[in-house]
């Protein structure tokens, strides 16, 4: 079965005032359709050779962004419809997430609050709350998270030799599959730091993975273990 759709792609800015713009745009997507970008998002997604893309041809945000010296402020909502949208659900017969269509539609708000012009520093926390449904089941979209956060700070030091970032992300309870089966809010956190030993090498560390108690991102599936690793990086 093909279908055709026209959508278009539009974006406009206003400077309202001195620190503050206004953006409307809607960006249609087609998504991606390789195996390797399935199983990067769901690593315990079932075989499926034939696959379909994700198609939003609505893409609408309308949004503020205010800077207040050393802070920025974003603010925006938006409304997406795809006709085609690939999902993710749990078949407890086979301990594998099917992959699924339906059309969709997700209402969503963001915020987003970040440091800004301060040297040697970068710091940002977003927020996001989003209603996803499938609109012909009228149900939610199974591993859909309704409220998704990330945060990310990053430091140099030592004459911009020595680098430290830390970057972490949530998300809250959903559901699995169709049947409602619920799981518990995700978190993890990620570190690394890296030191120049002179044009050629640095030192390298890393710790991914981080959470605390059993966390699990995809339903009787554990979460990558917690990963510690130092090394030395030569550069030629």
């Amino acid at each position: 079965m093909s279908a055709t759709f026209v959508a278009p792609s539009v974006r406009v800015e206003w400077a309202i005032a001195d620190r503050t713009r206004l953006h409307v745009h809607n960006r249609p997507r087609l998504g991606d359709t390789s195996l390797d970008q399935l199983y990067a998002t769901n690593p315990y997604a079932q075989h499926a050779p034939s696959l379909r893309p994700t198609l939003e041809t609505t893409n609408a945000e309308a949004g503020l962004t205010v800077s207040l010296g050393t802070v920025r402020l974003v603010t925006a909502a938006g409304y997406r419809y795809a006709p085609a949208y690939r999902y993710f659900s749990y078949d407890a017969q086979s301990g594998l997430y099917d992959v699924r269509y339906n059309s969709a539609r997700i209402l969503q708000g963001r915020g987003q609050i970040a440091l800004q012009g301060i040297e040697g520093v970068q710091a940002s926390l977003g927020l996001s709350v989003r209603d996803g449904t499938l609109t012909s089941r009228d149900t939610e979209i199974p591993s859909f998270a309704p409220i998704t956060a990330d945060a990310m700070l990053a430091v140099s030091f030592a004459d911009g030799d020595g680098f430290l970032e830390a970057q972490t992300r949530f998300e809250s309870p959903r559901n699995a599959s169709l049947a409602n089966d619920r799981l518990d809010s995700y978190f993890t956190l990620d570190l690394e730091g890296t030191y120049a030993l002179g044009d050629q090498a640095e030192i390298v560390a890393r710790a991914e993975h981080l959470s605390s108690g059993t966390l699990t991102l995809w339903k009787n599936h554990p979460r990558p273990p917690a990963q510690v690793s130092a090394g030395l990086r030569l550069n030629w």
